[in-house]
């Protein structure tokens, strides 16, 4: 599992979008969802990725011999990169893996000048314990580029901060193109 590839719904097929939507509905804490007909799921996957960043949203996918093990929604702006939605499945967990993707995607965004790494946690998570080991922080309340919302709320980083605090560990190989830069 050292690849981490873009992964478009249109292009993915059936099983495959099946299994994003599943690891999707882990990050986002949905269960028990009914099994929708392909044309549905990839609409529904369609959707997330276009109210999630649109044209600089990206989903990313980690493969094992069988199937999707990870993924991650990211939205790639000008000075900051938004992880909309990380999850690994339950059986590649407390692998390193959702830490060597965040890794990746940080040195990634080093590489595009980009100063701020961010997601929305639930407090006291599993994910929230992990974002926190890596150098996240919640920002102060007067941040006006990361709103409260409810339940969740945002943690952030310089990307810097974030491969130095993982230290010296391989990245994964990036497979296909990142969205382009916001103009």
């Amino acid at each position: 599992m050292n690849r981490l590839e873009v992964y478009d719904p249109v292009l993915g097929n059936s099983s495959e979008n099946l299994r994003v939507q599943q690891l999707l509905d882990m990050a986002r804490g949905i269960k028990d969802r009914l099994i929708a007909s392909p044309e549905e799921v990839t609409r529904e996957l369609g959707h997330y990725a276009y109210f999630n960043g649109g044209e600089y949203g990206v989903f990313h996918v980690v493969r094992d011999e069988q199937t999707v093990a990870a993924l991650t929604h990211t939205a790639w702006f000008d000075d900051s990169l938004q992880f909309n939605a990380i999850t690994v499945s339950p059986e590649h967990r407390s692998e390193g893996v959702a830490r060597r993707i965040i890794y990746t995607l940080a040195r990634a965004a080093m590489a595009r000048d980009i100063d701020d790494l961010w997601v929305y946690a639930l407090r006291n998570s599993h994910a929230s314990k992990i974002y926190t080991q890596l150098g996240m922080n919640v920002p102060p309340l007067s941040d006006e580029r990361h709103p409260h919302h409810s339940r969740y709320y945002p943690m952030s980083a310089s990307p810097r901060c974030v491969v130095e605090r993982v230290g010296d560990i391989e990245p994964m190989e990036l497979i296909g193109q990142l969205p382009p830069y916001v103009s």
